[in-house]
């Protein structure tokens, strides 16, 4: 397992993709820097304040971001039959849970660097001060998810939300394990998790939300941010972040071990 899986981790981290997803992030991360206006660390990180073209271009685009590195692996693998080569060395299941952590990491790195990379820009141009509540900066109040340390311990909360976004990256960019090879052009597999979540966004935009139904942030591309339009509580955060990794894993093991391999 463990020789199987530092291939995978190798491959996954050194192809173009990989370059080019994590390149496009930290050019966006950085655009978000230029653009920030003036005020203390808090109120213009873009993970608490998305408010400008970078972060807006980082937020929309991320579940392809984090596809792009090595979500795309198994379908390529299965096309061109190189598989057949790493199954008769080890058995189906290594191989699955070794290409799923390596999809895992190369996504959670292309997530959460660029967002911890922003904040490092910006705390060397932006004065480091505790939110007040009667702030008009002050994006997380009662309901959002750390909103205590938020208040309390500021790098911690920063902190703690990159890893957030370390595990939303993987959560997602497995999601490309689900449809397997099934798939004609790879490019369609990168796609897949942008794409559902993307319908599962205007879908609860259309018949969800509305004037009587402001009080929790639902949507899965919006809850990689902190400072979302509604509350995000920790319940709702993980609770679609478990089902999306419940979803990886049983359908993509049943996709790829049971069915393809």
């Amino acid at each position: 397992m463990q020789s199987i899986l530092r291939v995978e981790l190798w491959k996954a981290t050194h192809n173009i993709k990989f370059y080019i997803a994590l390149t496009a992030g930290v050019l966006f991360a950085v655009l978000d820097a230029i653009l920030t206006g003036n005020g203390p660390l808090y109120g213009v990180c873009m993970i608490v304040s998305p408010t400008n073209l970078g972060s807006a271009l980082f937020f929309f685009f991320w579940p392809i971001l984090v596809a792009l590195p090595y979500g795309w692996s198994f379908w390529k693998e299965k096309k061109d039959q190189s598989y057949i080569q790493i199954e008769a060395r080890v058995c189906r299941k290594e191989f699955f849970w070794a290409k799923f952590m390596a999809v895992f990491i190369s996504g959670g790195i292309v997530m959460s660097i660029p967002i911890l990379l922003n904040i490092l820009i910006l705390a060397l141009f932006h004065p480091y001060e505790m939110p007040h509540v009667l702030s008009g900066m002050n994006a997380l109040v009662n309901g959002y998810f750390l909103s205590s340390l938020y208040h309390s311990n500021l790098w911690l909360f920063l902190f703690i939300w990159c890893l957030v976004d370390f595990l939303w990256g993987g959560v997602i960019a497995c999601f490309c394990l689900v449809v397997g090879s099934k798939p004609t052009f790879q490019v369609m597999v990168i796609l897949t998790p942008y794409l559902v979540l993307l319908a599962l966004e205007i879908i609860l935009n259309t018949f969800l939300y509305g004037p009587n139904f402001t009080l929790y942030e639902v949507c899965p591309m919006e809850l990689a941010k902190a400072g979302t339009l509604s509350a995000n509580p920790g319940w709702i955060i993980f609770s679609e972040m478990g089902l999306f990794a419940a979803l990886d894993i049983g359908l993509g093991y049943w996709q790829v071990v049971k069915h393809e391999l």
